[in-house]
């Protein structure tokens, strides 16, 4: 059986093989321009083009592209600096996808630990040529820098989660999301603000603490924006000397694993959540989420969507160099570590 093939049109690939009298495997080898088990006519190929063309269907490019890469291999290199960390959340979506993503078409996958602080060691011309896309994972703020410098000397790089000119580039806007986590939650319930502040990590963790700063101050409310080097001594920090019940708080984190720790505190001390403290964080954690409670209000960026369109875009590296950047929706997870507005037309 041929590709099946997806149209925007209100028409299917049944509806243009039943106009056509032919089967849904002759369309798909017409429209992928493949070669078939059995002679096809220039007369049938017409007849298929023009119903197409009547219809308005237009098969989905991504479609064709694996359609024709089926039988070709892919070869792929990823670069990760948590290959020794299989409990990181980019690491366990990384083997999740690319599992799934080899049961549909080949793909041979390599993977490469590398220190966050010298990408540049581990792309070497003479290696990475080697392969058909370069998958890279995990850039440092130095990283970046370094890749910025050298734009365009790397056409097979891809980026995940990142947004790098120069580069392909599968990213979520992290402020834009953190902004919009802040606009579900009910601030009038209470009366400190604290954003946290996490430098020397990367970039767009700065870019989460902005906008969740900018959501707040949008309410008209006070921001305290704290810089914090060790997120482990969070509660120590900020609520050992504070009266929670006279001054319920609110505070952010642009990671999961730093709110679910602060979480863990503050069962230990006996602070109420959501009503004396409030957490809201930034990313997910698949293999934990379900062992802690409540859940905690944060941004999902949605990595498995990243990750499949890392291998799209790596199956087009094959044939093309094009450098391609797409935004993936962040997804708005609610939960009981907050509390959160009533009205949700906006979920």
């Amino acid at each position: 059986m041929g590709k099946i093939i997806v149209s925007k049109s209100k028409y299917t690939i049944n509806d243009v093989a039943k106009a056509a009298g032919v089967s849904k495997a002759t369309v798909s080898y017409v429209l992928n321009q493949r070669e078939a088990g059995f002679r096809i006519s220039e007369s049938t190929k017409a007849t298929i083009l023009e119903i197409c063309e009547k219809f308005n269907y237009r098969p989905d490019q991504t479609s064709v592209l694996l359609a024709r890469h089926r039988s070709e291999q892919v070869k792929l290199l990823v670069l990760n600096p948590w290959m020794d960390d299989s409990y990181t959340e980019l690491t366990h979506q990384l083997n999740c996808q690319l599992r799934k993503s080899s049961e549909n078409f080949p793909i041979n996958v390599r993977y490469l630990p590398y220190d966050r602080s010298n990408i540049g060691q581990v792309l070497r011309p003479s290696y990475i040529s080697a392969f058909d896309a370069v998958m890279v994972a995990g850039v440092s703020t130095k990283g970046e820098r370094y890749l910025a410098k050298r734009a365009g000397e790397f056409p097979k790089l891809i980026m995940i989660n990142r947004n790098i000119p120069g580069y392909s580039s599968i990213y979520v806007d992290d402020e834009k999301g953190a902004k919009e986590l802040v606009r579900r939650i009910d601030l009038n319930k209470y009366k400190r603000f604290i954003v946290i502040e996490m430098p020397h990590t990367a970039s767009f963790l700065d870019k989460r603490s902005d906008g969740f700063a900018a959501g707040i101050t949008e309410k008209h409310k006070k921001v305290e924006r704290l810089v914090c080097e060790n997120s482990n001594n969070l509660w120590q920090e900020l609520f050992a000397q504070s009266d929670l019940k006279k001054t319920p708080t609110l505070i952010m984190i642009p990671l999961y694993t730093s709110a679910a720790m602060l979480l863990k505190d503050a069962h230990r001390f006996g602070a109420k959540v959501p009503e004396e403290l409030g957490i809201a964080a930034y990313d997910v954690h698949s293999l934990l989420e379900n062992f802690i409670e409540p859940a905690i209000t944060t941004v999902d960026p949605d990595l498995p969507a990243m990750i499949n369109a890392g291998v799209e875009i790596a199956c087009r590296k094959k044939t093309e160099n094009k450098i391609v950047t797409k935004k993936v929706k962040a997804v708005i997870k609610l939960g009981g570590s907050t509390c959160n507005l009533s009205d949700m037309k906006n979920k």
